[in-house]
């Protein structure tokens, strides 16, 4: 099948295949329920999106510059949990999850999949330039800083 781009072709070709959930969890540090289910028997939400983008980005920042001070070590996994257009996700399947998100949305109770998946990884990737904007500002202002003492 061709697809659109080359970095989508590596993507699909270095996915791994579970069976099941907890399967795929198994190796995972953090996983987050994006489930738009509220009720007393519902888990409340326990993270909000914006501060999941935050944690995300900041997890990859840290835990890179920490690799390479001490030889590579494995960058911490995150799974992002969605359930099916249908029927969301099960109960047992938030339970597995360490925090659960509820997308804000105005009058909409639930958002199409593709359109879930899309918000969430917008937000993150907008956290990703945010930050490595910030970055910038900062090695900027300490080479300047650096400059004017001398």
């Amino acid at each position: 099948e061709r697809l659109a781009t080359s970095e989508g072709a590596e993507v699909l070709r270095s996915a791994k295949l579970s069976v099941g959930l907890q399967a795929a969890l198994a190796d995972v540090d953090r996983a987050v329920a994006f489930s738009g289910r509220e009720g007393s028997n519902f888990r409340h939400t326990t993270v909000k999106l914006n501060e999941l983008a935050k944690n995300v980005v900041r997890l990859g920042h840290t835990q890179s510059s920490v690799a390479s001070a001490l030889h590579d070590l494995p960058r911490p996994s995150i799974a992002l949990v969605f359930g099916s257009e249908d029927f969301g996700l099960s109960t047992e399947a938030v339970l597995m999850c360490n925090d659960v998100c509820k997308l804000r949305t105005s009058s909409c109770p639930s958002l199409n999949l593709s359109h879930a998946v899309a918000v969430v990884l917008a937000r993150i990737f907008e956290e990703t330039e945010f930050c490595t904007q910030e970055r910038q500002v900062v090695s900027s202002a300490g080479l300047a800083h650096l400059q004017t003492d001398e």
